[in-house]
């Protein structure tokens, strides 16, 4: 088991410095097609991978729309980031209920005006400890499917088009794999 743990430890570690060393790659301002106007939104973006894209995207000089299903954790992840100087907003969202979509794309249409980027993070894993019942089932499909359909489907009106193109990103859990392959 150790063997296993070390070599985890090793993948891990190889897989930072690939990041590390991306973020060293300088690009011109001509390559360069954001800005503070772009609009980025991240779904289930108030901790974990969601909480990171954020903040890279904000990094970027991009505006950052986090949204999180609770108000209240949301607004302190966004305090977080907006005290590292990023420019971040933050709204409620849960996207297994179309009244929560629509209510978040409305207040977009009306603050923002439409979306350059929408990342779709928000979702349901597979639960190791405590086993899967038929009802967590349920909810990983309504949530990682459904969810994340509903939401492209609402956003898509939104999405301005520019020189550089809309994008719409959807994050994967380890389970999303074809073949054994992961994607």
């Amino acid at each position: 088991m150790t063997g296993k743990k070390e070599k985890a430890s090793e993948k891990r570690e190889k897989r930072l410095q690939e990041i590390s060393l991306l973020r060293t790659i300088p690009y011109s301002d001509h390559q360069r097609w954001w800005s503070e106007e772009t609009i980025a939104v991240v779904t289930g973006a108030n901790r974990g991978i969601g909480f990171e894209i954020a903040k890279q995207l904000a990094g970027h000089g991009l505006t950052v729309i986090l949204t999180s299903r609770d108000t209240s954790v949301g607004i302190e992840a966004a305090k977080v980031l907006q005290e590292g100087g990023f420019n971040v907003d933050v709204h409620q969202l849960d996207i297994l209920h179309e009244e929560s979509i629509s209510e978040f794309t409305k207040w977009i249409k009306e603050k923002y005006d439409g979306v350059d980027i929408l990342v779709n993070n928000a979702g349901v894993n597979y639960n190791l400890v405590s086993g899967n019942s038929m009802e967590y089932a349920k909810q990983m499909i309504e949530t990682n499917y459904f969810g994340t359909k509903n939401m492209i489907k609402a956003m898509i009106p939104l999405m301005r088009p520019s020189a550089a193109g809309a994008r719409i990103v959807n994050v994967s859990s380890r389970l999303g794999k074809l073949n054994g392959r992961r994607s």
